[in-house]
């Protein structure tokens, strides 16, 4: 299934492939978006995205991350 390209904090929360976002930049810690089971980042090789960016949110899910299924 192809997926829309996300790039804003809208289309992240709205991606099928996110389970929730905690969104920690408040406190200095970034944007946690969590991923549903069956889905992996490639770059961390585990089920969630941590960046400082909504930008560097998208770009991961965008491009590391796969259906671990596949």
């Amino acid at each position: 299934m192809a997926h829309k390209k996300a790039t804003s904090y809208t289309d992240l929360n709205l991606d099928s492939r996110v389970d929730w976002i905690s969104d920690e930049r408040g406190s200095g810690d970034g944007i946690w978006v969590y991923l549903k089971q069956g889905y992996v980042n490639q770059r961390l090789e585990c089920g969630v995205i941590h960046e400082h960016t909504i930008a560097e949110c998208c770009d991961q899910l965008n491009n590391e991350v796969v259906n671990a299924a596949r």
